[in-house]
Protein backbone atom coordinates (compact mmCIF):
# COMPACT_ATOMS: atom_id res chain seq x y z
CA UNK A 1 0.00 0.00 0.00
CA UNK A 2 1.36 3.26 -0.94
CA UNK A 3 1.61 6.59 1.21
CA UNK A 4 -1.22 8.28 -0.95
CA UNK A 5 -3.75 5.11 -0.38
CA UNK A 6 -2.82 5.34 3.91
CA UNK A 7 -2.97 8.65 4.21
CA UNK A 8 -6.27 10.05 3.62
CA UNK A 9 -6.26 12.87 1.24
CA UNK A 10 -8.04 15.52 3.87
CA UNK A 11 -5.02 15.22 6.09
CA UNK A 12 -2.52 15.46 2.91
CA UNK A 13 -3.83 18.87 1.98
CA UNK A 14 -3.63 19.99 5.88
CA UNK A 15 0.28 18.70 6.24
CA UNK A 16 1.66 19.14 2.97
CA UNK A 17 3.26 22.33 3.48
CA UNK A 18 5.19 20.93 5.89
CA UNK A 19 7.39 19.34 3.26
CA UNK A 20 8.70 22.57 1.88
CA UNK A 21 9.14 23.99 5.39
CA UNK A 22 11.06 21.38 6.75
CA UNK A 23 13.46 21.21 3.44
CA UNK A 24 13.94 25.20 3.91
CA UNK A 25 14.94 24.55 7.27
CA UNK A 26 17.55 21.57 6.21
CA UNK A 27 19.03 24.14 3.67
CA UNK A 28 19.11 27.24 6.28
CA UNK A 29 21.09 25.10 8.53
CA UNK A 30 23.25 23.39 5.47
CA UNK A 31 24.03 26.40 3.74
CA UNK A 32 27.31 28.57 3.63
CA UNK A 33 27.07 31.15 6.37
CA UNK A 34 25.99 35.13 6.18
CA UNK A 35 29.17 37.46 4.87
CA UNK A 36 30.70 35.22 2.15
CA UNK A 37 31.06 36.23 -1.32
CA UNK A 38 29.84 34.35 -4.17
CA UNK A 39 32.35 31.98 -5.08
CA UNK A 40 32.91 28.92 -7.62
CA UNK A 41 31.94 26.57 -4.89
CA UNK A 42 28.99 28.70 -3.50
CA UNK A 43 28.02 28.29 -7.07
CA UNK A 44 27.01 24.50 -6.75
CA UNK A 45 25.31 25.91 -4.31
CA UNK A 46 22.83 27.48 -6.03
CA UNK A 47 22.41 25.22 -8.44
CA UNK A 48 22.27 22.32 -6.39
CA UNK A 49 19.48 23.58 -3.89
CA UNK A 50 17.22 25.07 -7.12
CA UNK A 51 17.29 21.44 -8.07
CA UNK A 52 16.78 20.11 -4.48
CA UNK A 53 13.94 22.68 -4.44
CA UNK A 54 12.39 20.82 -7.93
CA UNK A 55 12.40 17.89 -5.91
CA UNK A 56 10.93 19.44 -2.75
CA UNK A 57 8.03 21.05 -5.03
CA UNK A 58 7.65 17.21 -7.19
CA UNK A 59 7.36 15.72 -3.30
CA UNK A 60 4.83 18.20 -2.26
CA UNK A 61 2.72 18.20 -5.14
CA UNK A 62 2.52 14.24 -5.47
CA UNK A 63 2.07 14.03 -1.25
CA UNK A 64 -0.43 16.95 -1.58
CA UNK A 65 -2.06 17.95 -5.12
CA UNK A 66 -4.04 20.85 -5.48
CA UNK A 67 -4.23 23.22 -7.94
CA UNK A 68 -1.28 25.28 -8.76
CA UNK A 69 -2.89 29.39 -8.60
CA UNK A 70 -4.51 28.02 -5.33
CA UNK A 71 -0.80 26.73 -3.78
CA UNK A 72 0.89 29.86 -5.22
CA UNK A 73 -1.41 32.56 -4.88
CA UNK A 74 0.66 33.89 -1.98
CA UNK A 75 4.58 33.47 -3.86
CA UNK A 76 2.44 35.13 -6.54
CA UNK A 77 1.67 38.21 -4.45
CA UNK A 78 4.80 38.17 -2.38
CA UNK A 79 7.06 38.13 -5.67
CA UNK A 80 6.58 41.96 -6.09
CA UNK A 81 7.81 42.56 -2.11
CA UNK A 82 10.88 40.56 -3.10
CA UNK A 83 11.89 42.28 -5.91
CA UNK A 84 11.55 45.47 -4.21
CA UNK A 85 13.73 44.61 -1.59
CA UNK A 86 16.06 43.19 -3.86
CA UNK A 87 15.97 47.23 -4.89
CA UNK A 88 16.52 48.52 -2.06
CA UNK A 89 20.85 49.08 -1.09
CA UNK A 90 21.92 46.07 1.23
CA UNK A 91 25.30 44.80 1.85
CA UNK A 92 26.80 42.52 -0.65
CA UNK A 93 26.88 39.49 0.54
CA UNK A 94 24.72 36.67 -0.91
CA UNK A 95 23.02 34.60 1.73
CA UNK A 96 19.63 35.38 1.41
CA UNK A 97 19.79 34.47 -2.59
CA UNK A 98 19.87 30.61 -1.23
CA UNK A 99 16.43 30.38 -0.13
CA UNK A 100 15.24 32.71 -3.49
CA UNK A 101 16.61 29.45 -5.47
CA UNK A 102 15.15 27.41 -2.86
CA UNK A 103 11.92 28.45 -3.35
CA UNK A 104 12.03 29.16 -7.37
CA UNK A 105 13.22 25.65 -7.08
CA UNK A 106 9.81 24.64 -5.53
CA UNK A 107 7.61 26.65 -7.67
CA UNK A 108 9.01 24.37 -10.75
CA UNK A 109 8.78 21.32 -9.25
CA UNK A 110 5.18 21.99 -8.55
CA UNK A 111 4.57 23.03 -12.06
CA UNK A 112 6.73 19.97 -13.58
CA UNK A 113 4.55 17.57 -11.15
CA UNK A 114 1.49 18.92 -12.43
CA UNK A 115 2.46 18.84 -15.57
CA UNK A 116 3.71 15.18 -15.42
CA UNK A 117 0.11 14.05 -13.63
CA UNK A 118 -1.76 15.73 -16.83
CA UNK A 119 0.20 13.88 -19.60
CA UNK A 120 0.01 10.47 -17.68
CA UNK A 121 -4.16 11.29 -17.22
CA UNK A 122 -4.12 11.86 -20.82
CA UNK A 123 -2.20 9.17 -21.85
CA UNK A 124 -4.28 6.70 -19.71
CA UNK A 125 -7.55 8.45 -21.00
CA UNK A 126 -5.74 7.70 -25.15
CA UNK A 127 -5.42 11.43 -25.68
CA UNK A 128 -2.40 13.02 -27.04
CA UNK A 129 -0.95 15.24 -23.95
CA UNK A 130 -1.42 18.70 -25.73
CA UNK A 131 -5.50 18.65 -25.98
Amino acid sequence: MSVLERVSAETRRSTGWLIPVAANLLVDDLAPGSGELVARTTQFWYGGLGLAGVLVGVLWQWFSPRELAERLLLAGGAFPVVCVLFLLPVDETHEDRYALYFCLGIVAGLVLATWWQRVRAAKSAGQSPGT
